[in-house]
């Protein structure tokens, strides 16, 4: 069943090997069932770990075509991949990815989120607060949310 395919996806997933994903991906569609945002969430996380950014980024379109809303673990996944590009560019001294591009991702991140009800933070026992997503934790993500609220800041004045 659907469930069942979702597992194999996200196993092959774990370990990079896309290749595998992408068959599991295709038997399911074979076999008569629709994909659905986790099966896509994993055949992205896939292509991720297996270092292919641009089929991703193609899985990430045809979820949309398909009238597949994405979440937050699609805008994580993708995120990661466009940060980890940024990296390996800075690296390479070559110019990175447009910081737009990256902040509307980190937005989009934020609000499936706050939509799904998921929250960044949490308490740990003594009363402190925790980051429950490395992402949500990194240093770039609070300075590019710390920019997006000074804007809407700006905007209702």
């Amino acid at each position: 069943d659907r469930n069942t395919y979702a597992q194999l996806i996200y196993s092959q997933a774990a370990h990079g090997q896309h290749e595998r994903a992408q068959m599991f991906f295709d038997m399911m569609v074979e076999d008569g069932y629709s994909p659905n945002r986790s099966h896509y969430n994993g055949l992205i996380k896939a292509y991720n770990y297996g270092g292919d950014f641009a089929k991703a980024t193609e899985l990430f379109e045809e979820m949309k075509a398909h009238h597949i809303e994405p979440d937050n673990s699609t805008y994580q996944a993708l995120l990661r991949q466009k940060l980890s590009i940024s990296l390996d560019d800075r690296a390479k001294r070559e110019p990175p990815e447009t910081p737009l591009e990256v902040r509307d991702l980190m937005r989009a991140f934020r609000e499936a989120t706050e939509e799904e009800g998921v929250a960044l933070t949490g308490t740990t026992p003594n009363g402190g607060s925790r980051s429950l997503s490395p992402l949500a934790s990194s240093p770039a993500f609070a300075r590019v949310m710390e920019e997006e609220e000074e804007e809407e800041e700006e905007e209702e004045e």
